[in-house]
């Protein structure tokens, strides 16, 4: 697969993202959905929440994916690694609340919305690896990969879109 990949992209049909959101060596970090947070982080969850899946069910990924970058051009500061991992722990707390399915992609994409309307900034990344195969998506800070679950052991996925904020 890599080696396809390679041949894919020495022929200029196949697009990475243009950095990578982290440096290889970032630090993954992981939900701690038993944490207390303060109440407009906790509405901030359940809002991105609520728009995440109301987004990733009417819309075509595309336009979901402009609908972020959108949502990135509003006024705000980059997020410490401390505000990630509340905004993916306020999202956790809310899908706890929903009855239906949200995995990843709809985590993130909430993690994305939701640090947005507290007014910070991350990267909300889809990607894939080679071995064992799989897609995942996740936010990112400067210096940390942020929401991950404790069983997800294989890492680094390679990023493949990269939302950051234009701000």
């Amino acid at each position: 697969m890599e080696a396809l990949a390679d041949r894919l992209d020495a022929e200029g049909l196949f697009a990475a993202a243009p950095t990578p959101p982290v440096e290889a060596g970032a630090e993954v970090r992981f939900i701690d959905a038993g944490v207390r947070l303060h109440p407009g982080i906790r509405v901030a969850g359940h809002m991105g929440l609520g728009a995440a899946l109301v987004l990733l069910r009417l819309l075509p990924v595309r336009l979901v994916v402009h609908a972020a970058r959108f949502a990135g051009r509003l006024p705000g500061r980059a997020a410490s690694s401390a505000e990630a991992d509340a905004v993916c722990a306020a999202v956790r707390q809310a899908v706890g609340w929903w009855p239906g399915r949200a995995a990843c992609l709809e985590e993130s994409l909430a993690a994305y919305l939701a640090a947005v309307l507290t007014g910070r900034r991350v990267a909300w990344v889809l990607g894939a690896r080679f071995v064992p195969q799989g897609a995942h998506a996740w936010i990112a800070t400067a210096d940390a990969v942020h929401g991950q679950e404790l069983t997800d052991w294989v890492w680094p996925y390679r990023a493949a879109l990269t939302v950051e904020p234009s701000n």
